[in-house]
């Protein structure tokens, strides 16, 4: 895992990218406790994307699915009102 980090380049790309090692680690770290990853125009200034892991019959992490889209469709009010539990409910 810290080779892997290691080797990101954290070079901003837009004004919300992730610049740093410990920014990185936090956002993990959220990840893991919301169940859900998020790139808020991250990498695209006009792209915003939400990723939910999909479990097996056993409960582990077999594969995810994202949904991407321009940022003035895929507003964060739409995250959060629409797609985190319509997408929560496709990964279980």
């Amino acid at each position: 895992f810290e080779e892997i980090i290691s080797n990101i380049d954290f070079t901003p790309k837009t004004p919300t990218t992730i610049t740093s090692k410990e920014k990185f680690l936090e956002e993990i770290e959220m990840v893991k406790i919301q169940g859900y990853g998020l790139d808020n125009a991250e990498n695209e200034t006009f792209l915003r994307c939400i990723a939910f892991p999909i479990f097996d019959h056993k409960g582990k992490i077999v594969a995810s699915f994202s949904v991407s889209g321009p940022t003035n469709r895929v507003t964060m009010e739409f995250i959060s009102e629409t797609l985190i539990e319509k997408m929560k409910q496709c990964s279980l």
